[in-house]
């Protein structure tokens, strides 16, 4: 792998997790106090970045600064984050008493109804 092909590669791995973060570059941009430009340059494997930029890119993306730079195991990554997700739904509802959490499961529920809905009438 040539640096052209390493930092398109990195730059299509950071978009592709600010997308599962559902994440606009100026989210992201702020988060690690880099500009949207700064973002869009390394997503389209225009520029490189510092080495503390790509860690608390990690950090803010939610993956390991190894994982940032696994590009074979890119498909594992939507499991991770997937899995981080949900994990950040328990953390939120953990100090909650049962009853609180068993309303909020009936309103996921009906949330997930609607929008299953809607999908299948596209």
């Amino acid at each position: 792998m040539n640096n052209k092909q390493f930092k398109q590669q990195f730059g299509q791995k950071i978009q592709s997790l600010r997308h599962l973060k559902k994440m606009t570059q100026e989210d992201l941009a702020e988060k690690v106090n880099r500009s949207r430009d700064s973002i869009s340059n390394i997503e389209r494997g225009f520029s490189s970045t510092r080495i503390e930029t790509a860690y608390n890119l990690a950090k803010t993306l939610g993956v390991t600064f190894p994982e940032l730079f696994d590009f074979d195991g890119a498909a594992n990554n939507k499991g991770r984050a997937h899995r981080r997700l949900l994990e950040d739904v328990v953390r939120i509802l953990q100090p909650h008493d049962d009853e609180t959490i068993s309303a909020i499961i009936k309103m996921i529920e009906g949330a997930l109804t609607v929008h299953t809905k809607k999908e299948r009438k596209k």
